[in-house]
């Protein structure tokens, strides 16, 4: 009898192997065995992709571990199997218990669902997405490089309230301001920088037109030249503006349209905002819409960019309609 109840109890701590396989798998998580919601992340390739997502916006050191995964094939420790630990007393039924509870999650997956838990947590931040866009955005903030005093210049222009104070110190429109201010500053284009090749970004920084912008806004005595400076400026981001807005691409990416040194032609062949507004930044009075003449044949009669610019309206329809636009 001794015997016999001894053999039940061995019966009874090891079942059969068949029996112990599909226990395991009964015991699984319904997490990996079922249909995944829309929040769950339910295999590797998911949760690595999750891994690599919050990687963008984490610190250099999480960075680099999304690049190793992504160059080495370098496999998240949530994938690799561990090594289980055995109770010492096997015959005792509260250790058999305990080890049997534990069993019921396979190895390795503790370490998944762990890792699960902080993806969600990330992916529930209601600002985690925009984070990856700002780390993007600052990337390719500018469409061309400039130096850091000239960046700093240009975003300090485009968060400045100044507008008010640029048409009282200039005695310009305060309509052509505010355009011009957002096309320069405040807007993003698509601008090519050579034969096929177009960038998106804000405007490259430059310290001529940012000094003059913040000259004007200061409040500082203005020279003559100062004076013809902004004006036509404001003559050119205007129309420049409404022309782009009306398709014109601020230059050409057409092989074309760029010389062998790669520089940009003034040509009919391949109009461009850029050449077809006023001049800019003259240091005296002239005629700004010269190139409609010698190099774009835009007909313009008489035509003329006025003091006072509150003809630039006109100056854009001519121009489109000789434009085909």
């Amino acid at each position: 009898m001794l015997h016999d109840d001894t053999l039940a109890r061995l019966q009874y701590i090891s079942p059969p192997a068949q029996e112990a396989e599909t226990t395991s798998h009964d015991s699984d998580p319904p997490s990996l065995v079922e249909s995944p919601g829309a929040d769950e992340r339910t295999s590797e390739v998911e949760l690595r992709g999750d891994v690599a997502n919050v990687a963008s916006t984490a610190d250099d050191s999480t960075a680099s571990t999304s690049r190793l995964a992504d160059e080495t094939g370098y496999q998240p420790a949530a994938s690799s199997p561990r090594t289980e630990q055995l109770p010492t007393d096997i015959e005792a039924a509260a250790a058999k218990d305990q080890k049997l509870a534990g069993d019921s999650v396979p190895a390795g997956c503790s370490d998944l669902l762990e890792t699960d838990a902080v993806a969600a947590g990330i992916d529930s931040e209601p600002g985690s997405l925009a984070g990856v866009d700002e780390v993007a955005e600052l990337e390719h903030e500018f469409v061309g490089d400039a130096s850091p005093e000239e960046m700093d210049q240009y975003r300090r222009i485009r968060e400045a309230d100044d507008v008010d104070a640029l048409a009282d110190q200039s005695g310009m429109p305060h309509e052509v301001i505010e355009e011009a201010k957002q096309h320069l500053f405040q807007r993003q284009h698509d601008v090519a920088v050579g034969p096929d090749d177009v960038r998106h970004g804000y405007f490259t920084p430059d310290a001529l037109y940012g000094d003059l912008w913040e000259r004007v806004a200061s409040g500082a005595e203005l020279t003559d030249k100062n004076r013809m400076e902004f004006w036509s400026f404001l003559a050119h981001e205007y129309v420049e503006s409404r022309l782009m807005a009306a398709g014109l691409p601020y230059r050409s990416p057409d092989p074309e349209a760029w010389d062998q040194s790669g520089t940009p032609l003034a040509t009919s062949d391949y109009p461009s905002a850029h050449n077809t507004a006023p001049l800019s930044t003259r240091s005296s009075r002239m005629d700004l819409l010269i190139l409609w003449d010698s190099s774009l044949d835009i007909p313009r009669g008489d035509l003329r960019v006025a003091e006072d610019l509150s003809n630039l309206d006109e100056v854009v329809r001519v121009a489109k309609e000789g434009l085909g636009l």
